[in-house]
This record gives structure tokens, sequence and C-alpha cells, in this order.
């Protein structure tokens, strides 16, 4: 690899995050504090942290870029953060998943090409950005099945992400674990 992110792992984040972000605005504020398919947890909670996880990793390109931030704990060690973030209104879930979307292509446009194959760890996981990136691809696709909107996440010939009626990877009724 040459140190840059792979142009297909980056869009087909992009497209997952555009899809997740579809079907998060079809929820109705009340449908948004309904139950996910990830036990224990609203749909609420998978917004709060899809965007949480989405910040810790902008951070840590952030960090890469030598753009100073505070050090953050992985979110898997969020347990509260997350539950706190989960009873936010509607507009304000929507308006930090809005907001740690930008934040995460902004770090991923300033990150020096040679940065791409630094390891770093992000909520508990070393590896270099490019597999970041593919893992949050692979983490949108779940946080978009589990709000349980009926979304069904197929293969485009490519490899890539598309919504489609038939033929899905993924189902909601698949998806039982947290994103």
């Amino acid at each position: 690899m040459t140190g840059r992110v792979p142009g297909d792992t980056l869009l087909a984040a992009r497209r997952a995050t555009a899809l997740y972000s579809r079907e998060l605005e079809h929820l109705s504020d009340e449908d948004l504090r309904g139950d996910s398919t990830a036990p224990g947890w609203s749909r609420s909670h998978v917004v709060a942290y899809v965007a949480l996880e989405a910040r810790a990793l902008a951070i840590a390109l952030d960090g890469l870029a030598s753009i100073t931030h505070p050090d953050y704990e992985p979110v898997g060690e969020w347990g509260a953060a997350v539950d706190f973030t989960a009873t936010l209104g509607a507009s304000a879930l929507r308006n930090l998943h809005h907001h740690t979307v930008v934040h995460l292509n902004v770090a991923c446009r300033d990150l020096p090409d040679a940065a791409w194959s630094v390891p770093i760890e992000v909520s508990g996981r070393r590896a270099a950005p490019s597999a970041l990136m593919a893992r949050r691809e692979l983490q949108i696709v779940k946080g978009t099945l589990a709000l349980r909107t009926g979304a069904r996440v197929g293969i485009d010939s490519t490899g890539l992400p598309v919504v489609t009626p038939s033929a899905p990877l993924f189902d909601s009724a698949d998806v039982t674990t947290k994103p």
C-alpha cells in the first residue's frame, strides 16, 4: 500500500454513512427512542455510539496530523457516555451525527499521505487508519441495520454497499450485536 487510504475504502465508508444518514432522517423523533436490534439498546443508543465512535476516530486522525486534542478513552469503555448521549433530544442526536460526519471527513482530508499507514489505537483496536476506515464502513452498515428501519444492504459489482430490495448482504434480522 502506498500509505494513502484506498479510494474504494473511503468511498465505501462514505456510501455507508450516506445510507445511515438517510435512514436516521426517516425516523421520527418518537421512533428514535424505539428498540434497536442491539440487545439492551434503543435506536438512540445506536446513534450515540456511532457518533462517538466517529468522533474518536476523527480525533485519532487529527492527532496523526499533529492537531492537538484531549485524549479520549476508547468508546467501548464509554458505556456511561453512550447511555448519557442516548438521552439527548432527537435533534441533538441528529446534529451530533452530522457534526461527527463532517469532523471525520475533514480529518480524512487533512491526514498526510504517510500517516495512512501509521498504526494508531482507536476504541481498543490498533491498526492503520486505512484499516480503521474499512472497519468504520462495516460499523456504519451494522448501525444502519440496528436502527430497524427496514433498510436492506447489498453489494454492488465493485463490492461497495448499496441499498437494495433484494439479495441483502445483511438484513436487520441478522444483526443482533451492537455496532
